[in-house]
């Protein structure tokens, strides 16, 4: 969904019939921005960065969400399956989804699934 070649594309685009996207595990939400207008090149649109609230503290990142969707801000705490918003097409977008997208603090992109004391995030 994200525009191709214009910029480095890491994580994944999710697509689908449900309206909301949804945290996949505890998060701290640690930055929430809004207000980018649909497909504009380069920008993250409205997105959402978040971290896990124990080992291994992933970095969670959810971008071109709809405008006026977003349900958390920043500082709060969110449970597994907390609804976060809906997808859109805001950012550098050609289609409505959810750019999602996992970090190791500590290293570069990590956008396959993580695996913790045999739980999968």
């Amino acid at each position: 969904m994200g525009k191709p070649f214009l910029l480095k594309h890491e994580g994944i685009d999710l697509a689908g019939s449900d309206p909301y996207f949804y945290a996949p595990t505890e998060l701290k939400i640690t930055y929430v921005s809004v207000g980018a207008p649909d497909q504009l090149y380069g920008s993250y649109g409205n997105y959402i960065f978040a971290q896990m609230t124990e080992a291994p503290y992933l970095v969670f990142e959810f971008h071109e969400a709809q405008d006026h969707s977003l349900m958390v801000k920043t500082g709060d705490i969110v449970q597994k399956g907390a609804p976060l918003g809906k997808p859109g097409a805001t950012g550098n977008s050609s289609g409505i989804h959810i750019h999602f997208q996992i970090n190791n603090p500590k290293t570069s992109v990590f956008d396959r699934p993580a695996v913790n004391n045999g739980k999968t995030y």
